[in-house]
């Protein structure tokens, strides 16, 4: 009993010696907790504004602009000006009501507090990104020069590549010559927590495409698992989940195909297009969601043309703005580099790249504990064969 109300008289002093220290620091520092949430929820709101439409930089610039007037004169209003020494006052006099009350002074600090991390964690984000941006311009100085003096590269020289259809695709057919009857094989979830795991199954099926395809454009390995992995989970007929018409491993939509040379099924207008999502859904409803019926259809569910064409279009991003990283945003958002949008494309593709390289092993035990029947290994060397109906050989000759 002695050592307990020891340690309670122990804590009641902390708790003493903190309240002290805050009363010492009162008002100052719920002011400053105020202003600092106002700014940053300001900025926050800015930020996203910015991020959910599709201005052009120069208006994107106006309102950033605007969005820093308007905090310079809130701040100077609530703080300084002679217009608010009335609701100053008031203000004060509630805050040292407040204040007295000790439980209460607490809590408003805290709410306020609050406040100012949630921003700060809405922020967070869009900081990294500045801070990617930096580093990136830090950089491309060195690499000029590089480039400039000849140095040789790690990775074969990036093929240039067109808008015209390759020759290749006429070649490259389907054929069922191997049986993957696998019904009854559990995988783990692709969404939720634990979705990576369940994304790593279905995408290390493709594997043999996908090392092709990234080989013959001199892509960092896993770039196009990633991107498939964010896209689709690993599931070559996965329509968008907004049923806008996007299609394949990685979601390419009815208007983006057509100017890479891929033929689809039906018409599409628009960059989101409804209903030639509805349009794909019946289609991929009588095929029973079977891709090798679906790619007759629609080249998109094709998995070497889906990819091949993903690969051209992040090259081409690459010779444009002259990074992978900067290929990945140009797939997703062509008209949009270096944008929050397209930064968080970016950043979930790199996870999910990452994932691919190191998650497999936990992919392949989860496998074995779903399905005591068959092993992980030999279930995706049964996949692996079957790339070979896709046309993977000729591919690789062409």
């Amino acid at each position: 009993m002695g050592t307990l109300r020891t340690i309670g008289r122990s804590l009641d002093a902390i708790a003493q010696g903190f309240d002290r220290a805050k009363r010492l620091a009162e008002p100052g520092i719920d002011k400053l907790l105020a202003v600092g949430a106002a700014n940053a929820g300001l900025l926050y709101g800015t930020a996203e504004l910015i991020d959910r439409t599709d201005f052009s930089d120069a208006t994107n610039g106006i309102i950033m602009f605007g969005a820093g007037a308007l905090a310079a004169a809130g701040n100077y209003l609530a703080l300084q000006s002679d217009r608010s020494k009335r609701a100053r006052d008031l203000v004060g006099r509630a805050n040292a009501v407040i204040d007295r009350k000790r439980p209460l002074s607490w809590i408003k600090s805290a709410i306020l507090a609050g406040a100012l991390a949630a921003s700060a964690v809405g922020l967070s984000p869009y900081g990294r990104q500045v801070a990617e941006d930096v580093a990136r311009a830090m950089k491309r100085p060195a690499a000029v020069e590089q480039a400039a003096h000849g140095a040789s590269q790690a990775r074969p020289a990036v093929p240039i590549v067109t808008r015209n259809r390759p020759a290749i695709y006429d070649a490259l057919s389907y054929d069922r010559n191997h049986a993957v009857t696998f019904s009854r094989v559990r995988l783990a979830e692709k969404e939720g927590g634990r979705g990576t795991i369940g994304r790593v199954q279905r995408t290390l099926r493709w594997e043999p495409i996908i090392t092709a395809v990234e080989q013959k454009y001199g892509m960092p390995r896993g770039t196009l698992a990633g991107m498939i992995m964010q896209e689709s989970y690993g599931d070559p007929v996965q329509p968008n989940a907004g049923n806008d018409g996007g299609l394949g491993l990685t979601h390419q939509q009815g208007t983006t195909a057509p100017r890479y040379g891929l033929h689809i099924f039906g018409n599409s207008t628009s960059a989101r297009d409804h209903a030639h999502g509805a349009q794909l859904r019946e289609m991929l409803s009588k095929c029973n969601y079977d891709p090798g019926c679906v790619q007759r259809f629609d080249e998109r569910a094709h998995l070497i043309k889906n990819l091949d064409t993903a690969a051209r279009i992040v090259v081409e991003g690459k010779q444009e703005h002259g990074s992978w990283d900067y290929g990945i945003e140009y797939f997703h958002l062509p008209g949009r580099i270096g944008s929050h949008r397209a930064w968080k494309y970016l950043r979930n593709v790199r996870e999910m790249r990452d994932a691919y390289t190191n998650e497999r092993d936990a992919a392949r035990r989860d496998f074995n504990k779903r399905n005591p029947s068959i092993s992980f290994d030999e279930y995706l060397r049964v996949f692996h064969d079957s790339c070979e109906d896709w046309g993977l050989a000729t591919y690789k000759k062409g």
